[in-house]
């Protein structure tokens, strides 16, 4: 499990007590937070194809189409970072 997702549980008390009960709770804990942190990466993920269809279907404004280019690369970013922050495989 990456160092944040140990910290955060760390600063709850509840989790903290479940976390070190044993090995069983602990990749319990562990296959949690991973499912979660996959869920952000994927709702920013369809985000950004969202987004690059918007930016076909728009043949009115180059302006319009760059901005929606622009958000979706920015969701590709975001994912990349939340991905390698929290250590997911």
């Amino acid at each position: 499990m990456n160092e944040r997702i140990k910290e955060l549980a760390d600063k709850v008390d509840r989790i903290k007590d479940f976390y070190s009960v044993g090995p069983v709770q602990r990749a319990a804990l562990e296959d949690f937070a991973d499912l979660i942190i996959k869920e952000c990466i994927d709702l920013l993920l369809n985000e950004s194809e969202r987004l690059y269809s918007k930016m076909m279907e728009e043949t009115e404004s180059e302006t319009m189409r760059g901005d929606f280019e622009i958000l979706a690369e920015k969701c590709v970013d975001n994912a990349a970072f939340i991905n390698e922050h929290f250590g997911v495989e």
